[in-house]
């Protein structure tokens, strides 16, 4: 028997399971329990290709269950997809309800203040009118007063020239009639 029995190589049957699938910690699993019937047994080529094809009916298997789990995670997170799309959808509508009503409370509330504003500058433009006119019409009066007092002065200031003109006037025919006396005489 000991010339049907064959070589193990561990690490290139560890490569191959690899490739066929099998995550490492699978694959080295395998080779050793494979390393210890070679081993223990002296394993034959007949006994290598048993266990090759249970090794491929269990790696049909792995893939037959990776496939259908795989299946039923994709519908899963479809599922999943769609729920979070239809909250998402729901979740936007409802801020699009709580934008446009927070919108059109700050539109009335600006349009108030602007009235408010309107109102508050239209009395403010009155008041200062009102002071206005009351300030023109004071210096109106203040003016009049002035001018009738200019007037009155000038007036005074006229009489008084007048008298003087006056006395001067007759000084001068005094004088002058002293003059002519005196020339006559």
């Amino acid at each position: 028997m000991k010339g049907n029995t064959m070589k193990y190589d561990p690490i290139s049957y560890i490569e191959d399971l690899r490739k066929a699938g099998f995550n490492e910690e699978q694959a080295t699993a395998q080779a050793k329990g494979l390393f210890l019937v070679v081993e223990e047994q002296g394993v034959t080529k007949r006994d290598l290709k048993e266990l090759e094809c249970a090794t491929k009916n269990d790696i049909k298997e792995s893939e037959t269950k990776l496939a259908h789990d795989i299946k039923g995670l994709e519908t899963e997170l479809t599922r999943d997809i769609k729920g979070l799309e239809t909250e998402l959808t729901r979740d936007i509508k409802q801020l699009e309800t709580k934008l446009t009503h927070d919108i059109k409370e700050l539109e009335a509330k600006l349009a108030h203040d602007i009235k408010q504003l309107e109102a508050q500058f239209t009395h403010d433009i009155k008041e200062l009118e009102t002071k206005m006119s009351y300030g023109f019409k004071e210096a109106d009066i203040k003016l009049k007063e002035l001018e009738t007092r200019l007037r009155f002065e000038i007036k005074a200031m006229e009489t008084r020239l007048f008298l003087r003109l006056g006395s001067l006037m007759i000084l001068l025919f005094g004088g002058f009639g002293a003059y002519i006396k005196i020339l006559l005489h």
